[in-house]
């Protein structure tokens, strides 16, 4: 799980502090039209921007369960509710 969050998921505030600042007017508008997040999406992500030491782009949010160490997670996960 770690590796799909923290290694396959890019940390948007990151690269947007790093290389695209001068590019976009904000933090919203590189959401927007870079990685296509609709408005209302790239506005409330845009929120956190301040406050958030780093914000993931999570794009495959199951995939950590094609692994048997994830599997098991989940399920206990799961049970605990």
């Amino acid at each position: 799980m770690y590796r799909d969050v923290f290694v396959k998921s890019p940390d948007l505030k990151r690269d947007f502090d790093l290389y695209y600042k001068l590019e976009y007017g904000g933090f919203g508008e590189y959401l927007y039209k870079r990685h296509l997040l609709s408005r209302e999406e790239a506005a409330d992500i845009a929120s956190a921007y301040r406050k958030a030491a780093a914000i993931f782009r999570y794009k495959y949010p199951y995939s950590f369960l094609e692994s048997d160490p994830g599997a098991t997670l989940f399920k206990t996960l799961l049970r605990q509710r």
